[in-house]
């Protein structure tokens, strides 16, 4: 498939969670990001055409992380060494 096979999503929209009850079910997985009092919600349904955001949590740069074969997801800080990564 390659490296390029899935784009990150980079500027990633939300929405309340009072829309999001409208448009997503119970049974719907998401990958849950908290900081301070931030809270993000990325569905797996997104994630598995992506599998990479890169986004910003309560000031700090981001990026949640989908493995579809392994079925894991993760959520790591993007920077190293004072350096901002961006995952493409």
């Amino acid at each position: 498939m390659g490296r390029e096979r899935f784009s990150a999503l980079l500027e990633p929209k939300f929405e309340t969670i009072a829309k999001a009850d409208i448009h997503w079910n119970d049974n719907h997985r998401f990958l849950v990001a908290h900081k301070g009092n931030d809270i993000k919600a990325y569905s797996i349904k997104d994630l598995t055409r992506h599998e990479v955001v890169n986004d910003v949590i309560d000031g700090v740069p981001i990026f949640a992380a989908y493995c579809i074969l392994a079925d894991l997801g993760a959520v790591y800080k993007r920077t190293y060494a004072d350096k901002l990564l961006h995952l493409p």
